[in-house]
C-alpha cells in the first residue's frame, strides 16, 4: 500500500464546494472535518426542519380559524344585509305613512280654517239679522 503522505496525486472536496487540490493525507482531514461540521449542520437542519413544520401546523390552524371567521363573518354580515334591507323598507312604509298622515293634516288644517271662516260669515250673517229684527221690532208699524 502506498504512503498516503507521500502520493504525488491531489484531490479537491467532493463534500463541498472548496476548489483547493489536496494530498490523499490533506483530504482525509478535511473530510473528517467537513464530516462532523457536516453532522452538526444536519442536526441543525433538522431542527429548523421540525420548527418549520410545528410552524406549518400553527399556520394551517390559523388558516382553518380564518376560514371559519370569514365563513361565520360572511353570514353574519348577509344577515345584517338582509336586516338592513328589511329596515329599509320598513323606513320607507313609515316615511310613506308619515307623508299621508302629513297630507290629512294639512287637509284637516284647509278644512278648519273653512271652517273658522264659515263659523265667520255665520256670526256676521247673525249679527245682521238681529240687527235687522232689532230694527224691524222698534221701527214703528204703518198702518194700512
Amino acid at each position: 500500500m502506498k504512503d498516503l503522505c507521500t502520493e504525488q496525486k491531489t484531490y479537491t472536496c467532493p463534500l463541498c464546494t472548496d476548489t483547493r487540490k489536496r494530498s490523499m493525507l490533506e483530504l482525509l482531514h478535511h473530510v473528517d472535518f467537513m464530516g462532523s461540521s457536516q453532522r452538526k449542520v444536519c442536526a441543525e437542519r433538522d431542527e429548523a426542519c421540525d420548527r418549520a413544520k410545528e410552524l406549518e401546523q400553527v399556520v394551517s390552524k390559523y388558516k382553518e380559524e380564518s376560514t371559519r371567521s370569514s365563513e361565520r363573518w360572511g353570514a353574519e354580515k348577509s344577515r345584517l344585509l338582509m336586516m338592513n334591507t328589511d329596515m329599509g323598507k320598513d323606513i320607507t312604509d313609515k316615511n310613506r305613512e308619515i307623508n299621508n298622515l302629513k297630507s290629512e293634516v294639512e287637509k284637516l288644517k284647509r278644512e278648519l280654517h273653512l271652517s273658522k271662516e264659515n263659523v265667520r260669515v255665520l256670526r256676521g250673517n247673525i249679527i245682521d239679522i238681529t240687527c235687522c229684527q232689532e230694527y224691524r221690532a222698534k221701527r214703528p208699524r204703518s198702518s194700512n
